[in-house]
């Protein structure tokens, strides 16, 4: 890249999934250290910015194609707290639809859409 300051790091970033680390004991407390080493970092060590350029979660325990998906408000809630102490930019508007909540939807409850 010819102009390295404009360069930005976008990682999308989400509270479900089966990684080992969100599962742990001390779950969603882990989730700094682990946000650390995959890009929280970047900045302090390339110069290069972080902006989030999506992230989210299900809001309330919900039922997708006959599984189970556990809330992850206490993950969202933890990465909203890390992002402010990092200083480090979000994107985040409000669901489209009811499989991806934001966490403006505790304010704003999200529109019921029928699926296309």
């Amino acid at each position: 890249m010819r102009h390295q300051t404009k360069l930005v790091l976008s990682p999308h970033v989400y509270g479900h999934g089966d990684q080992a680390y969100m599962s742990a004991a001390d779950f969603p407390n882990n989730m700094p250290a682990i946000w650390d080493t995959h890009w929280g970092r970047v900045p302090e060590q390339t110069g290069t910015p972080v902006w989030v350029g999506e992230w989210g979660g299900v809001w309330v325990d919900a039922e997708w194609r006959g599984n189970l998906i556990a809330s992850t408000q206490s993950w969202q809630h933890q990465l909203q707290d890390y992002l402010k102490q990092k200083g480090i930019g979000f994107f985040c508007a409000p669901p489209i639809h009811t499989c991806s909540p934001c966490l403006l939807t505790v304010c704003m409850p999200p529109k019921r859409h029928k699926s296309i």
